[in-house]
């Protein structure tokens, strides 16, 4: 797999088992079960990668967005990555339970 794609799936993953072992009470992953959950990730995009588009169907996604509690901040972060101009870019918000 190209280093392309396949950084943006270990840097996903250290940032999720981070979370999960910070915000869930359990034991922290062990370094087999993060690089079994890339490896599975790696084999999801190349098969979705090679599915025709023409083969989906295509459906609408509600999203809606959930207030933090009084006393928190919630930070909204989303990113892309184009694979063939190797393009990418993140941004990110910050908002109060009044949504500013």
């Amino acid at each position: 797999m190209p280093t392309t794609v396949l950084t943006p799936i270990i840097l996903w993953n250290i940032w999720k088992t981070g979370n999960s072992n910070l915000f869930k009470p359990h034991p922290p992953n062990n370094i087999t079960k993060i690089f079994l959950n890339i490896s599975f990730q790696e084999l999801e995009f190349l098969h979705i990668s090679n599915t025709s588009e023409k083969n989906l169907p295509k459906q609408s996604i509600p999203i809606t967005w959930l207030k933090p509690l009084d006393e928190y901040l919630k930070l909204i972060i989303d990113g892309s990555f184009e694979p063939k101009t190797t393009n990418g870019g993140t941004r990110g918000v910050i908002r109060n339970q009044a949504g500013e």
